[in-house]
């Protein structure tokens, strides 16, 4: 008995390395399809035979759907690089109105002094003269 486990096991190991070994023709055998270029493709792109040939033919879909790929990636590109444009000229008006109106409030908080008040009035006559009576509380 333990002779026919030991010759199935064997089979069996030789049934797999068989499958592996003919997988990997398969694959080799198709790898050196495309591994071969010769001057006749070369040839047949600028004649125009290419394109009669089947593997074109039959690949038409594919190259349609990554030639709109790349169209679309190209589109997207120049899309976010005008945002980009778009985001740092916004940036530099924020940063230029932040700048004036911090200019303003300055200017502002320099005519509010009194003694500009006071200097503002005597230039213009208006004749008003400053309480000398402190303000008092009304009960």
């Amino acid at each position: 008995m333990a002779d026919n486990d030991e010759k199935d096991k064997d089979a069996e190991k030789n049934s797999k390395k068989r499958f592996r070994l003919n997988l990997f023709n398969k694959m080799w055998g198709n790898l050196k399809e495309f591994q071969t270029p010769t001057a006749d493709t070369v040839k047949s792109v600028f004649s125009g035979d290419l394109m009669t040939k089947g593997s074109i033919k039959n690949n038409l879909l594919l190259i349609l759907e990554v030639g709109c790929l790349c169209f679309f990636y190209v589109s997207n590109r120049y899309t976010s690089e005008r945002e980009l444009r778009e985001i740092d000229d916004l940036k530099k008006s924020v940063y230029d109105a932040k700048i004036e109106a911090l200019t303003y409030s300055s200017q502002l908080m320099e005519i509010c002094k009194q003694s500009q008040v006071e200097k503002a009035i005597k230039q213009q006559n208006l004749g008003l003269v400053e309480s000398t009576t402190p303000p008092f509380k009304m009960k």
